[in-house]
């Protein structure tokens, strides 16, 4: 009996069986209802771990989204919808039912900033790890500072921005943090022929909308998409709620980019009155505002120890910055039903 109990114990079933088998002694009769009750139980919880699991395969997540919508690109086909309320302004709803573990939106930032802590760690384009003993990586075809993951990494970064700073590398993280950066990084990445063609467009949204402090002037696009200079340009500045000492760094800051740009011959002059000084100057002040209440931060799950809590337990360390269009319109929730990750 108590070699039975023992065995119930550790829930070794099968030897128990066994021993009743060969002892048919009626007073172990107890001991067979208890291995019968066992038996059943055991039974029903492995049907209940076969059941497939509704909405979608625990260990097989999408990162890629099967079909993108066509009014907002980024997201997944007829789960999204852009509304406005005069309290929340515009941000996203969901159209129809969302299965647990489903991807809604899959979107690159417009613009990006890699911290300058982690300049040798990571690529400065994509912001992917790289091999801790550099044999997979792309230098910059002019400096010695910068890494990247791959030759397209590398040529994308030069085209867009880092032409513009590579000699300047050294100024530029020491004089500011990286979301000022990221305003640099927005201007830059439009171009001064597009923000010139925009001008009288964004000029006029300016004048009638930002007394208001909401964007109930700007009409959305038939077809929202996350690499339209106009969409980060609409995003909340909050400027209404700003200090008067916010606002003043704010502006110094936006005046030491503008200088940047001459020097780095992205502007002409930044001499009193200069139309594409002012009106640059200006949108830099707007970035500036804007992505500190809309840009994301860019992080990198780190596990810190293994066992059964490893993830509960990981941290998410902030490697950068990026302003994502589709993104910002998600309103902040205390018991959120969605998550954010980075790839």
């Amino acid at each position: 009996e108590r070699k039975l109990q023992c065995l119930l114990k550790l829930d070794r079933l099968s030897d128990v069986e066994s021993m009743l088998d060969v002892y048919l002694d009626p007073n172990l009769d107890s001991y067979r209802t208890i291995l019968s009750d066992k038996k059943k139980k055991k039974e029903k919880s492995e049907e209940k771990k076969s059941e497939p699991t509704k909405g979608f395969v625990w260990d097989k997540v999408p990162i890629e989204l099967e079909r993108r919508s066509g009014t907002i690109v980024s997201s997944s086909d007829d789960k999204l919808c852009i509304k406005y309320l005069p309290d929340r302004g515009y941000h996203v709803r969901s159209t129809s039912q969302i299965k647990a573990g489903e991807l809604l939106v899959d979107e690159p930032p417009y613009a990006s900033v890699l911290i300058s802590a982690h300049i040798n760690e990571y690529c400065f384009e994509c912001m992917h790890s790289l091999d801790p003993l550099k044999t997979n990586v792309t230098p910059c075809r002019q400096c010695s500072r910068v890494l990247y993951c791959s030759r397209q990494c590398e040529k994308s970064g030069w085209q867009c921005h880092h032409k513009y700073e590579c000699k300047h590398l050294t100024l530029l993280s020491s004089c500011l943090t990286h979301m000022e950066w990221l305003a640099l990084r927005i201007v830059l990445k439009a171009g001064l022929g597009q923000l010139n063609d925009l001008k009288p467009k964004l000029l006029k949204h300016e004048l009638e909308c930002e007394a208001s402090g909401l964007r109930s002037g700007a009409e959305l696009p038939s077809c929202y998409r996350s690499d339209s200079y106009e969409n980060v340009f609409h995003l909340m500045t909050n400027s209404f709620l700003r200090k008067s000492s916010d606002l003043f760094r704010r502006a110094y800051v936006a005046l030491f980019l503008v200088k940047f740009l001459v020097h780095i011959q992205f502007l002409m002059s930044a001499d009193n009155g200069d139309d594409d000084a002012c009106f640059v100057g200006g949108l830099l002040l707007r970035h500036s505002q804007s992505i500190s209440c809309n840009a994301h931060e860019i992080s990198r799950l780190k596990i810190t120890e293994t066992g059964k809590n490893a993830l509960a337990n990981s941290v998410a360390n902030g490697i950068g910055a990026g302003i994502y269009a589709l993104m910002s319109m998600f309103n902040h929730a205390c018991a959120p039903h969605v998550t954010r990750n980075f790839s």
